[in-house]
């Protein structure tokens, strides 16, 4: 056994450990747990459903089968992704195409989506499998929507909800008789209802300066200040991608601490080191995508 087939072996067994709970596999088709696992070398890790006789492995219909990565590849995808590192360096960095490690990105802020109580409002929005082909997110950036996303923002405790409310037309967003102020390209409103505030994305070519209830104000506030500062490290978001940036942004204010510079080895010698951050995403993309 080579060595990089001891460490994808290793990993293997770190991310498979959550995709079964208390390791009950079942069959990912019928959902039967009549199943068997295949003995020959090449299908040593698949199984066949005794009822459909469907043939899978751990990571069918997972965010993690998505695309073709190793376990290792994902694992320091997962690091980089982390810590920031843009999609153009991290392609460097693993040797991999640029329009794989975008993918890969975006597969982890849909799984980060998937965890939010809006999310079954939110993938209706999203056509999550467009986000998926570099071909077709290159076409969507292209296009901006007249209509922009409106997301409820409540904040308790150091810790922040976003909940995708619906898509207005920017003028339809104005009578909402309520005080809007404008950093960059969001926009934010007072108290709304139960929410703190509400937030929009709106690029620089909609013209709404002159707006009169709209005021361009400085953010020295927790998560607005956060936000702002990631999301002018993004190029080409639109107000199509914005709900995605917005997620994974949250996610990591939510979970952030200061950051461990772990070596991928030493987790896989000792089993751990790794901050809350990554052990959370291990979860989130061995959940089945729906």
């Amino acid at each position: 056994m080579t060595l990089n087939e001891d460490k994808n072996n290793q990993l293997y067994k770190l991310f498979r450990q959550s995709c079964w709970e208390q390791n009950k596999v079942f069959c990912v088709k019928c959902k039967s747990k009549k199943i068997y696992k295949l003995t020959s070398i090449v299908d040593k890790k698949r199984y066949r459903c005794k009822i459909c006789s469907h043939t899978f492995h751990d990571y069918s219909e997972r965010w993690l089968n998505k695309v073709n990565l190793t376990l290792l590849k994902w694992a320091k995808l997962i690091r980089y992704f982390c810590e920031g590192t843009s999609a153009t360096r991290t392609a460097k960095e693993l040797r991999i195409s640029y329009p794989t490690t975008l993918k890969a990105f975006n597969i982890i802020r849909l799984s980060i989506a998937q965890q939010s109580s809006d999310w079954k409002l939110l993938k209706k929005k999203l056509k999550a499998s467009s986000f998926l082909s570099y071909k077709s997110l290159k076409n969507r950036k292209l296009k901006n929507s007249k209509k922009i996303n409106i997301f409820g923002i409540t904040e308790k405790n150091n810790n922040v909800s976003t909940i995708f409310l619906e898509s207005l037309a920017i003028q339809e967003l104005l009578k909402l008789n309520i005080k809007f102020h404008k950093s960059g390209c969001l926009v934010f409103s007072e108290k709304f209802k139960k929410y703190d505030y509400l937030l929009s994305y709106i690029k620089k070519n909609h013209n709404i300066t002159s707006i009169k209830n709209i005021a361009t104000q400085n953010i020295k506030n927790g998560f607005k200040e956060y936000l702002e500062k990631r999301i002018n490290k993004y190029f080409g978001v639109t107000n199509e991608l914005f709900p995605l940036y917005l997620k994974e942004i949250t996610f990591k204010f939510n979970y952030r601490s200061p950051y461990e510079e772990t070596d991928i080895l030493a987790y896989i010698r000792t089993g751990g080191g790794f901050d809350r951050m990554h052990k959370i995403l291990y979860s989130y993309l061995t959940n089945f995508a729906d």
